[in-house]
């Protein structure tokens, strides 16, 4: 085991036991864990209960001030210290990575399917995410979040839905980074993001700006911005988003982690 140059652990909150072992045989400047939670909170600092107790009885699990942490949802500098509170500032620092390096989702590039504009048929995918928009919008299908509903029950019908779409509608769930966004875009329908500048700019998604999405914060400011595009306008808005997913591919992110390594 000690012949690897490298140690990905994929899923901290569900590996941090293989972490804990493998922290005390390899240096640490070697593992590499990557953080795929909806929450902004660092691990182990989600709470105080069960087997994650005895965590803090391990000396080498304040090693991890050395490891390269890898996260979707990159809490704020004011966010970071949360759940801290109660313990000295000395076990702070070292419990926490010493930096919190961005990750994000991706998609397999043979996913990314070309459609021209001639090919579209409707402005919006029939699911809708956002509820304000949605309760604007007859045909549309909303499903809360949650719940394990579907409205397609074969990935070639919700592919082609969204590539007869000029616009896909997302937001902020559970966390702001989704696969909703890359399956989206890799199908050829513009991504209208609610209330992105409120994201913290580290936290993914990222790269995404107003030449390859429509940001809005309400309904009625997303009608308002969709009315004034040409068909010129729209025309670059969907070649940007393709080079946007393009930059977001399985491979892609796996050269982006090893260049940051």
């Amino acid at each position: 085991i000690h012949e690897f140059d490298l140690y990905i652990i994929a899923d901290i909150w569900n590996q941090w036991e293989t972490y804990v072992k493998l922290i005390q045989i390899v240096p640490a400047t070697k593992i590499v864990v990557i953080d795929p939670s909806d929450s902004t909170r660092v691990f182990p600092f989600n709470n105080f209960s069960g087997n994650l107790m005895h965590i803090f009885l391990k000396w080498n699990y304040f090693k991890n001030a050395q490891i390269k942490y890898f996260k979707r949802e990159i809490p704020s500098q004011e966010k970071l210290m949360t759940g801290l509170t109660l313990l000295p500032n000395f076990i702070s620092k070292y419990l926490l990575p010493k930096r919190i390096y961005p990750i994000n989702f991706s998609i397999p590039e043979e996913k990314i399917t070309k459609v021209s504009v001639d090919f579209k048929t409707k402005k919006f995918t029939t699911v809708i995410v956002d509820e304000e928009l949605q309760n604007n919008l007859a045909s549309s299908f909303f499903i809360p979040l949650g719940q394990e509903l579907y409205k397609f029950s074969d990935e070639n019908e919700y592919y082609k839905d969204i590539q007869l779409s000029k616009f896909g509608i997302t937001t902020k769930r559970s966390g702001w980074d989704c696969l909703r966004h890359y399956e989206y875009a890799a199908n050829g329908a513009v991504l209208c993001f609610k209330n992105l500048t409120n994201k913290n700019k580290e936290s993914a998604p990222h790269g995404l700006n107003e030449t390859n999405c429509i940001f809005y914060d309400s309904s009625q400011n997303l009608v308002e911005k969709l009315e004034s595009i040409s068909e010129q306008e729209y025309l670059i808005l969907l070649e940007n988003t393709y080079k946007w997913v393009v930059d977001n591919t399985t491979i892609a992110l796996a050269k982006k982690l090893i260049n940051q390594i």
